[in-house]
Parts: structure tokens; C-alpha cells; sequence
């Protein structure tokens, strides 16, 4: 509906909330949730990314041809350990 979830949209456990509209989000970019309605909306969905979390930072993968993750990010600190 044109929001940017990026400006505003809070995490709440593995949901993401539109600031606008309330409705919630899952990770797969489904709707889960319309407060002021019975059931979500399954036909709209939200683009979404493969993630990687390693040393507290989120690696997202984006490719411009749709490949899906061809490689994982690095632990920068396993030969610390």
C-alpha cells in the first residue's frame, strides 16, 4: 500500500508492523495479521530477502537475476576460538 517499513515498521518478535496501516508481516513477506479485520490478506504479499546473521551483523543476500544464495558469509572470529 506504499508505506516504508524501513521508516517507522517495528519488529515485534518475527513480525514486522506497518507504522500506517498495523498490519503485520511475516519473514516470507505474507500478511499475518489486519487488526480490523478477521483474517489476513493472502492474495498481497511483500518482497522479501534470504538473511544471514554471523558476528551481530545481518547479511542479506540480493541478487538482480533472483539466484537464490549461492554462499555464506564468513565467521570472522571462528579462528579465535
Amino acid at each position: 500500500m506504499g508505506a516504508h517499513l524501513a521508516h517507522g515498521g517495528t519488529v515485534c518478535g518475527e513480525f514486522i508492523t506497518c507504522p500506517f496501516h498495523l498490519w503485520e508481516w511475516d519473514g516470507d513477506g505474507e500478511n499475518v495479521c489486519i487488526p480490523y479485520q478477521d483474517r489476513p490478506n493472502r492474495a498481497v504479499r511483500m518482497r522479501s530477502w534470504p538473511v544471514v546473521e554471523r558476528n551481530d551483523i545481518v547479511y542479506l543476500w540480493h541478487d538482480l537475476n533472483d539466484a537464490p544464495l549461492s554462499w555464506n558469509p564468513p565467521d570472522v572470529f571462528e579462528s579465535l576460538r
